[in-house]
């Protein structure tokens, strides 16, 4: 079976944790910190403090939070099997008036 690094583009990654754990589907937080903890690795977590975890972040030495974020609603709308059971929720939620919005 196949792992997370063996995927080479960020989409194929966001789809594999979305695939092999549900959890992920309706938390980009939490889809968020596992991308990055698989990104960076057990050992290098292991030892990376708060101060040197956010200075990868902000130095865009990580992959970033708004590309999974995106890339994981892009994969929802498109593949139903990917959606977590708080999907149809979102979407009632979005203002009618911006609805047409979002179909131009």
């Amino acid at each position: 079976m196949k792992q997370f690094n063996d995927y080479k583009t960020v989409k194929d990654k966001v789809r594999f944790l979305l695939q092999t754990n549900s959890v992920l589907r309706d938390s980009d937080m939490k889809l968020i910190a596992t991308y990055y903890f698989h990104e960076i690795g057990k050992e290098e977590i292991d030892s990376l403090n708060a101060y040197d975890l956010l200075t990868k972040i902000s130095s865009s030495k990580m992959t970033n939070f708004e590309t999974i974020r995106r890339l994981r609603m892009q994969l929802q709308q498109h593949d139903e099997s990917l959606r977590g059971a708080e999907y149809k929720n979102r979407k009632k939620r979005i203002d009618p008036a911006f609805r047409v919005f979002l179909r131009e």
